[in-house]
């Protein structure tokens, strides 16, 4: 090719210029093209090593980008651990100390210790104020990490603003605070993770409840799209300037210092509600005027992921004879190594009316079941021998256990995973009894047949009433002083209750307040004999839960049969319901 190319040079040379012209014309030539060759040969070197240069720092960077990559990983598992073992080890103390107050606490509410109930409080208040920390701490490191779960159900967003609200009430009465409440669609149904959305609202609106002092907070539920539902929290206080708005959904940051040490406050709450509202598809706006307040508009999708709806659902448990035990046979089998865990609930249990057995390991707990057929278990995951979720499998897997409702009460917060191999409920601990004890109500009745609570002081009133209901086949306890009313209401679940007003070691309001506050009788229809209308004016009640009859001091037979008409109309009420 080359010797070709050569010849044809030649010959052009040759024909354009005389012999010797051509003959160091083309020399010249050649020597040129030679010249031009050894350029681009150095040029194709300096690229070559050039190249080479680059491709091995390209490699070393890479190399160290890996590195950083494993440290940073293994700096964030390290953070993981670090949370998952310090809120272990926090939670295990306020475990105790939440708990032992609030057993204290109902203790002292019969013996009238006022001054200590009040000290006592605060201890309890401080408890659940650094658990409420912990919490939001451990939350913001799942959602930065990637491992919050959404768990998807079906509710009715009104009734979730209804709770909320009554939650927050004491909180809007330490401010003076107006608390409003207001839905302006007929559609209130929604799919969505329902305790992150209580989280976030229960964070928005405490936000605004606690910059507002004398005010009033509105919360109002409305569609402003196809499938969408909002709620607005509008307050009257403080307010926001601009340069303020921008730091709102910071973490661990308030609008300013001065801010934070009127109205403490760690800067998480916000945060991690923006964070809630990003994974429910959902987004929250905000609009402020300094001095004169500030509303905030949760916007959800009212359809988020339908198909996905009760992947995570508790069973549910139907009732059968056997279920239906007496006082003694209402056995409770808790499993958990911690001894002071052991002796919370076991004292919890037995104010209930359980007898609670414990084991320590759950390597025993199926032969245990079977032998004394609890009418539920209560355990804990991190135990030696055998943790909670080997445990729950191995009783789901024996026929003779395998019916047997099983509740976790554990430090671990992974509630999708134990309600996906079975079990009823799971609570993180502290404990939130009153939610506790409702559960075993539902699952666990006292008996076969309504109960109803007497507080009956005149012997020929109470024997009158005692003996219509037993012919009615319902079941009777007497309880003829506020002490013995409180302690019945905290051991039975009651479908009736008459108060005798007239009594005179009652206190009526003290009553009903208990039993608003009962997990398990919060429900109940109440019957009141009074010889005034207003003797319950200053008492909070549940808008016709309540029954008055008026009567004299004297209770002759005719006013007995009108107790019992009134009686059996409440009765029809409950055994429909």
């Amino acid at each position: 090719m080359h010797k070709l190319l050569e010849r044809q040079l030649r010959k052009y040379f040759s024909e354009t210029l005389d012999s010797q012209m051509a003959d160091a014309s083309f020399a010249g030539f050649c020597r040129a093209i030679e010249q031009a060759y050894v350029a681009h040969d150095d040029d194709r070197q300096l690229l070559e090593r050039a190249l080479e240069v680059s491709s091995r720092e390209l490699t070393e960077k890479n190399q160290d980008l890996q590195k950083a990559r494993t440290i940073a990983e293994t700096a964030s598992k390290a953070k993981s651990s670090f949370l998952a073992n310090m809120s272990h080890e926090m939670r295990t103390p306020l475990n105790a100390i939440i708990g032992y107050s609030e057993l204290i606490l109902e203790e002292l509410s019969e013996l009238n210790h006022d001054e200590i109930a009040i000290e006592l409080e605060k201890i309890r208040t401080s408890g659940n104020h650094l658990l409420g920390l912990i919490n939001n701490v451990l939350d913001l490191a799942k959602i930065e990490s990637g491992h919050m779960e959404v768990n998807l159900d079906e509710f009715d967003l009104a009734a979730l603003v209804k709770e909320s609200c009554t939650i927050l009430q004491s909180q809007a009465l330490k401010n003076k605070n107006k608390l409003v409440f207001e839905v302006d669609t007929a559609a209130t149904r929604i799919v969505s993770d329902r305790g992150k959305a209580k989280q976030i609202l229960i964070n928005l609106t405490g936000n605004a409840l606690k910059f507002t002092q004398q005010g009033c907070v509105t919360l109002r539920i409305f569609e402003p799209a196809p499938e969408r539902l909002a709620i607005s929290i509008r307050d009257t206080g403080v307010g926001m300037n601009p340069e303020k708005l921008k730091k709102l959904f910071q973490p661990f940051v308030q609008a300013e210092s001065d801010t934070q040490k009127k109205f403490g406050g760690t800067g998480l709450g916000l945060a991690i509600s923006a964070k809630f509202a990003e994974l429910l598809d959902a987004a929250i706006a905000v609009e402020s005027e300094e001095g004169k307040g500030t509303v905030f508009t949760l916007t959800l999708n009212s359809r988020v992921q339908a198909e996905k709806i009760n992947q995570h659902a508790a069973p549910t448990y139907q009732l059968r004879d056997a279920d239906i035990r007496s006082d003694f046979e209402r056995r409770i089998l808790l499993i958990d190594d911690d001894p002071t865990a052991i002796d919370l609930m076991r004292r919890f249990l037995g104010r209930h009316g359980f007898e609670c057995i414990s084991l320590k390991s759950g390597l025993h707990a199926v032969e245990e079941a079977i032998r004394i057929q609890p009418v539920a278990v209560l355990l804990d995951v991190f135990m030696p021998g055998m943790d909670g979720w080997t445990t729950l499998s191995r009783l789901k897997e024996n026929s003779a256990t395998a019916d047997i409702p099983v509740i976790f009460t554990t430090m671990t917060d992974e509630r999708s995973l134990g309600l996906s191999l079975g079990a009823l409920d799971y609570f993180t601990k502290p404990i939130d009894w009153g939610r506790l004890a409702s559960v075993l109500g539902s699952i666990v009745p006292t008996s076969g047949k309504p109960l109803v609570l007497l507080t009956e002081a005149d012997s020929p009133t109470r024997k009158g009433l005692q003996t219509f209901f037993e012919n009615k086949a319902w079941g009777v306890v007497d309880a003829s002083s506020t002490h013995a009313f409180k302690k019945s209401l905290r051991e039975r679940r009651f479908d009736l209750v008459i108060l005798d007003c007239l009594n005179p070691e009652i206190d009526p309001a003290e009553c009903i307040n208990a039993l608003r506050d009962c997990a398990l009788n919060k429900a109940t229809a109440v019957l009141c004999f009074s010889n005034s209308s207003n003797v319950l004016q200053d008492t909070e009640i549940i808008k016709g839960s309540v029954k008055v009859v008026l009567t004299d001091n004297q209770v002759d037979s005719t006013q007995i049969e009108r107790f019992i008409n009134e009686i059996s109309t409440i009765q029809r009420k409950v055994l429909q319901k």
